[in-house]
């Protein structure tokens, strides 16, 4: 399988992706360009080749991963955070047979890669191409755009995982101390 192949399977060993398809995320993305409190590259996404979303889907999961989520992964030999056990949302726990991953996971991911493909060096130092050309399609990213997908996820996925529970949102905490 190459680098560039999206792998949607269920709870699998060698899964890079909660989208399962370009067509998939383009219907996603039309979705998002709706919605009221995310910030999405429409534009950006539009314009892009299917190998730059396929490459950007799948480092957009990289970062999704990297997210506190509630509950438990439901199962050690998974490679992805998704599917979970143990959450407080019963359709989202999948103990029952169900084989879907939340929507909202799939609309942050979305957000994620076209935050991605949208993103602009921000100093000159940054401004590394990486290239790739496969079978005489290329498409080229920033070291910033790479990098990126190792920190924090940008404001639109964070919000739709923060607006449907599925992450913390900080807000409410309260810290008691004993003793």
């Amino acid at each position: 399988m190459s680098l560039t192949t999206i792998d949607a399977t269920y709870g699998g060993e060698t899964t890079n992706s909660y989208v399962s398809s370009i067509a998939e995320a383009n219907e996603i993305a039309s979705l998002l360009a709706y919605l009221p409190f995310v910030n999405f590259d429409a534009q950006a996404w539009i314009a892009s080749s299917d190998l730059a979303k396929s490459v950007a889907l799948i480092y957009a999961t990289n970062g999704l991963d990297k997210q506190a989520f509630i509950g438990l992964r439901r199962s050690d030999i998974q490679r992805r955070q998704w599917p979970r056990i143990e959450t407080k949302f019963r359709f989202w726990n999948h103990e029952d047979g169900r084989e879907t991953i939340p929507d909202e996971i799939k609309w942050a991911q979305v957000a994620e890669a076209a935050m991605l493909i949208g993103s602009e060096p921000s100093n000159p130092r940054d401004k590394d191409i990486i290239s790739e050309s496969v079978s005489g399609h290329s498409v080229t990213y920033s070291q910033s755009s790479i990098n990126k997908s190792s920190d924090n996820l940008g404001d639109a996925a964070l919000k739709i995982l923060q607006r449907a529970g599925l992450v913390s949102t900080g807000v409410g905490t309260v810290q008691i101390r004993r003793g």
